[in-house]
């Protein structure tokens, strides 16, 4: 704090304390996050440049979430459309636009862990216009 104001010394403070401040340096990809379609390519929609995070639209970030856990399935599996569809014919739920979906995998115990075939994202985007897919712990 002393550094921020000219002349200040730490005994000026009361009990030579000043406020607490943390000072951070992350990534885009740090902590609870959502991925920008840049972060898988470079381009989408048959060519457009892809969105950077800041381009997302705020109602892709707001709306009813389903979630489907799948934390009984054993270590390496990877989740099919077919298991997706049996969730949503489960809960009673037709995947809609705008939908947030959580897969829970326990995936987030381990890195670099498959959770979704990429058939099952290809599903779920066919169905809604912002598929989001967490791996929760």
């Amino acid at each position: 704090m002393a550094g921020m104001f000219p002349g200040l010394k730490p005994e000026d403070l009361p009990d030579s304390e000043g406020w607490a401040v943390e000072s951070l340096r992350i990534t885009t990809h740090n902590g609870t996050h959502m991925d920008a379609p840049w972060h898988f390519a470079s381009t989408m929609d048959r060519g457009k440049p892809a969105m950077h995070i800041d381009e997302v639209p705020l109602e892709w970030c707001f709306g009813p979430g389903v979630k489907f856990d799948f934390r009984t399935k054993p270590d390496g599996h990877v989740v099919r459309p077919a298991e997706l569809q049996a969730e949503c014919d489960r809960i009673g739920h037709a995947l809609q636009p705008l939908d947030i979906v959580l897969i829970n995998t326990s995936a987030g115990k381990l890195m670099d862990v498959p959770i979704t075939s990429t058939a099952a994202v290809v599903w779920g985007g066919k169905r809604l216009s912002g598929f989001w897919i967490a791996a929760c712990a």
